[in-house]
């Protein structure tokens, strides 16, 4: 069972590193289009991975007072 965990990772992995590998021209990211005239150029991986990551921060800390909530109230109901 662990060699077909292992091996499931190790395809997603080849799948994410040749997804990289492929999209690695820039992208522009234009801020608050015609108000400010700031743009960010990185290559679309890079913009990928950093909202993605944000993504599971964001949700992570939505989460964060219903889990630590129930943490507490899990702890204190064992007498």
């Amino acid at each position: 069972m662990k060699f077909i965990f292992f091996f499931a990772k190790l395809i997603f992995f080849i799948f994410v590193f040749v997804f990289a590998l492929t999209n690695t021209h820039n992208v522009t990211l234009n801020i608050f289009p015609g108000v400010l005239d700031l743009a960010v150029d990185a290559p679309l991986v890079l913009w990928l991975c950093g909202f993605f990551l944000f993504g599971v921060v964001f949700t992570l800390g939505a989460f964060l007072p219903r889990i630590l909530t129930t943490k507490k109230t899990k702890s204190t109901d064992v007498s």
